[in-house]
């Protein structure tokens, strides 16, 4: 509420930044809402390496990691809750 965030220690800088961008206070500053849109994330570095937008924009880009389940209604992933 009061705009201070603590981040992990171990919070790469580049992702750090992202967050940081991401929840600013300010609507009209914050990243996406200017006049390039969704380019800011494209653009920013934490992305660079991460994501192939080409392959993204043509829906081919493969995850990095598949959750192991076993079927459709496999909750495997998810926390029980304590009854």
């Amino acid at each position: 509420m009061d705009g201070r965030i603590l981040y992990p220690a171990a919070l790469e800088p580049g992702c750090k930044d992202l967050l940081k961008r991401l929840m600013t206070h300010k609507p009209a500053i914050r990243m996406s809402s200017g006049r390039r849109g969704h380019k800011e994330f494209e653009a920013h570095a934490w992305f660079q390496s991460e994501v192939d937008w080409a392959l993204l924009e043509k829906c081919q880009l493969q995850p990095p990691w598949y959750p192991p389940i076993a079927n459709a209604t496999d909750q495997v992933c998810f926390k029980k809750e304590k009854s």
